[in-house]
């Protein structure tokens, strides 16, 4: 691995711990999924940071912008890195974390899986029952695709002239 994908794998590494942080901080351990999934959930304490009340959607928003700047920069060094597969990994993020944050307008679960007796079926529903649609998430998504665009592309900068 060059040493330009060891740092973006460093600085994705760096971004998600960032928005994992945010989910352990800032909010309530109803919204972390995979502990729930777990079944361990109930062995976190359930505390939240007051933050004043002109930043929390900002702070809240942080984890899609950072989980699509990470995802973009794994998928992109997973498949080879190259500008092609770099720009296709951040669309395919923008466009997953879009979809997941649309379907959180609605009531999107189906009755069936609502109604499954396993918990992960439950887990699953709860992503889109309990979610609430933000615009700020999806500006926050777009932004972290975009700088993992530009960040990867400005370390590669150097052997993608070459080619």
């Amino acid at each position: 691995m060059k040493r330009q994908e060891q740092a973006a794998l460093g600085l994705a590494s760096l971004s998600l711990c960032c928005g994992i942080a945010v989910y352990f901080f800032f909010r309530t351990t109803d919204s972390l999924r995979l502990l729930q999934i777990a079944g361990i959930h109930e062995y976190f304490t359930s505390t939240t940071l007051q933050l004043t009340p002109t930043w929390p959607n900002l702070v809240n928003a942080v984890p899609s912008g950072t989980h699509t700047f990470s995802f973009s920069i794994f998928t992109a060094i997973a498949l080879g890195l190259t500008k092609r597969t770099l720009f296709l990994s951040c669309i395919a993020w923008v466009s997953i974390n879009g979809l997941l944050e649309v379907s959180q307008l609605a009531e999107s679960c189906p009755l069936q899986i609502a109604q499954c007796d396993y918990r992960l079926c439950r887990t699953f529903c709860a992503c889109f029952t309990n979610g609430t649609f933000d615009w700020y998430d999806m500006a926050f998504l777009f932004v972290g695709g975009a700088l993992a665009f530009s960040v990867v592309a400005t370390l590669q900068a150097d052997d993608w002239s070459i080619k």
